[in-house]
């Protein structure tokens, strides 16, 4: 469910018996793999169907909702178009996409906050709304409010970029900025709806909410329907709808109403693999929902630490599995949406076609085998996508889609060695390899290290490979599969030094006002700083790569105190960078770690 940083996330209670930890990668999947659905109550009855639970509706009750809901006072049907472009890579596949991006506020979820308000009683508006929420959320409350007459209070963290509260003022919303994290600015919005009698509007885990977001599902249907002159497709043909997942309501919504109309089509979830709650909840074999340990901030619209209660319980019934998709994936999916319809997608709007392109790859041999032909609809749930974020789009999306790979090559220093590698890697100028960034600084020693990206077939590549080894004093690695390399060390242009004690690490902070000062002003005094390095993702974190002196024993136990403190106390994330051996190769390739 793309909430556009409801990350981190909603109602949560850690200490209920109904919550369990975990982290993001506790259930690795491979690309394009679906995660197991544990557990489904559905005491024999088929698939889709479920009954009324503590009050929360049936799927028969929910279907009602959805054809009821009102929602297009405010929301139109958005269009159902072909990505021609990139279905031709999928011989298999037909690939659309539903246009939500297209709504007036750039988003899906003004359909649920809109039904949501649209069923309260006269007296209830009187007092006015409240919700919290940083982004897409926010522009439908303030929206519908307007359009309901009734006053909305926008609470946003701190950190909000000013450009989306902007939007949410210009939509007539009252902003009250709280809380440095959503945790904080939840709580406040939550207590301040008690205190002012104010109808507090969840950004999804609420019956009202879902059945708004499941009229999306509604017009898929009557689209499909359309394309088959409202028949069923042909028996070869599997209709497949994939569906961003953050808190689950656009789930819920659209698969709560599919399976009940169309068993047959598929429901996949798709969710970042650093933000994969519902993917880990739908594979406990109890009814716990997960809450994850630590986020993944990138996709902030669909980051959040734990699935609702309710859309959980529904997503059990009916949706057939969730895909997750790493950051790089996400960035190539934005790129391809752009080449087929020139529109620029959220980080959360692409998710689903990412998904649905990874899902399309794991499957081509057998619908080579069987003939199956697959329609795939990808829900592009938004485009409040901040500019400055383009740019880290642009340097992943090569990587996402495996163009572009990372080399570090040594070579011998000595004079003429850079020219002669230059040559045989680009086979005297001319070979077909598109080199897209080399980095190389003098060494005063007997090696240096030449860091590079290209562009090219997997023929030529190894092609390319194959001539720079002909020189048996050069040693090339492949770091493409770095995080570390694609984030920082690509960035990053200076000889090794072998510096004593020295440790790397990786910090994810709060990209705030101060927030860099309070990470120094904490670490700086006590340990010596070797290495900086900081670039703006224009996402609500910031991600530093840092070198510390840090000596065994005493120095790193207190070291480990002093980071625990961060996290406890401020939301800082940190990562040992040494502890994990495909980032500490590139690491001493690179910068001389050891």
């Amino acid at each position: 469910n793309n909430n556009n940083n409801n990350n981190n996330n909603n109602n949560a209670h850690p200490g209920s018996h109904l919550i369990v930890e975990a982290k993001p990668d506790d259930i690795p999947l491979e690309l394009g793999q679906l995660g197991p659905i544990g557990h489904r109550n559905a005491n024999s009855k088929p698939a889709g169907n479920f009954d009324a639970s503590n009050s929360k509706p049936s799927s028969e009750e929910y279907l009602r909702m959805v054809l009821t809901s009102n929602v297009y006072d405010v929301a139109h049907e958005s269009a159902l178009d072909k990505l021609h472009r990139l279905s031709e890579r999928y011989p298999h596949a037909d690939i659309l996409m539903k246009r939500e991006d297209l709504q007036s506020v750039f988003s899906f979820k003004l359909r649920g906050a809109y039904n949501k308000m649209a069923s309260l009683t006269a007296e209830e508006l009187a007092r006015g709304v409240i919700c919290s929420s940083a982004g897409n959320h926010a522009q439908g409350v303030a929206l519908s409010a307007k359009r309901l007459g009734t006053d909305a209070l926008i609470a946003m963290p701190t950190n909000t970029p000013g450009i989306k509260v902007e939007s949410v003022r210009r939509l007539g919303g009252n902003v009250h900025l709280v809380g440095e994290t959503y945790d904080a600015c939840q709580a406040w919005a939550k207590k301040t709806a008690e205190e002012q009698g104010r109808v507090y509007v969840h950004p999804f885990d609420d019956p009202h909410v879902i059945a708004g977001q499941g009229t999306v599902g509604l017009e898929i249907l009557t689209q499909l329907g359309r394309a088959n002159g409202n028949t069923k497709s042909a028996d070869t043909t599997q209709d497949v709808i994939f569906v961003p997942v953050g808190g689950g309501g656009l789930i819920a919504g659209i698969a709560t109403y599919v399976k009940a109309l169309r068993p047959d089509v598929l429901v996949v979830g798709v969710e970042p693999s650093g933000a994969n709650a519902m993917m880990q909840s739908l594979a406990r074999s109890d009814d716990k929902r997960v809450v994850l340990s630590t986020v993944d901030g990138f996709c902030d619209g669909v980051a959040v630490r734990t699935p609702g209660d309710e859309t959980l319980r529904v997503a059990r019934h009916t949706v057939d599995g969730i895909v997750t998709v790493p950051t790089n994936r996400v960035c190539a999916a934005i790129r391809d949406a752009f080449d087929d319809t020139r529109s620029i997608l959220e980080p959360a709007g692409a998710v689903a076609l990412a998904g649905c392109k990874d899902w399309l790859a794991s499957r081509a041999e057998e619908a080579e085998e069987k003939g199956i032909r697959y329609r795939c609809v990808c829900i592009s749930s938004g485009a409040n996508v901040n500019f400055s974020r383009l740019r880290v789009v642009s340097d992943l999306a090569d990587l996402g889609d495996r163009a572009e790979r990372l080399f570090v090559t040594r070579i011998d220093e000595t004079p003429g060695s850079f020219l002669s590698f230059v040559r045989d890697a680009t086979d005297n100028g001319e070979g077909s390899v598109d080199f897209s960034e080399f980095k190389y600084r003098y060494h005063p020693g007997s090696s240096a290290n030449i860091f590079y990206s290209v562009k090219c077939r997997t023929d030529d590549r190894e092609a390319m490979l194959e001539r720079i080894a002909r020189n048996d004093g050069r040693v090339t690695h492949d770091l493409s599969g770095s995080d570390v390399a694609a984030t920082h060390l690509r960035h990053i242009v200076g000889g090794k030094e072998r510096i004593p004690f020295e440790r790397f690490y990786q910090f994810q902070f709060p990209e705030r006002p101060g927030a860099l000062l309070q990470f120094l002003e904490t670490v700086a005094p006590a340990y010596n700083i070797t290495l900086f390095h900081y670039r703006s993702s224009g996402t609500f974190e910031a991600n530093i790569l840092i070198g510390l002196q840090v000596s065994p024993g005493a120095q790193e136990s207190e070291l480990e105190s002093l980071c625990q403190n961060l996290m406890d106390e401020h939301g800082f994330k940190m990562r040992n960078l040494m502890d994990d051996a495909t980032e500490a190769a590139g690491l001493e390739l690179l910068l001389g770690a050891t």
